[in-house]
């Protein structure tokens, strides 16, 4: 298991996620979005 491919980068409030292809970035939203971290998450893409 895990995200070989993908970096995390916190950028102030934000985790900035990048991987080399959609499919893995959206394995990784899928993921998040799975986890209860209690606080509200958001997902944007600022290709």
């Amino acid at each position: 298991g895990g995200f070989k491919k993908v970096n995390a980068q916190i950028q102030d409030e934000q985790v900035r996620v990048t991987a080399p292809s959609i499919d893995d970035l959206q394995a990784v939203i899928a993921h998040l979005k799975k986890q209860d971290f209690g606080l509200e998450l958001a997902f944007g893409n600022y290709r």
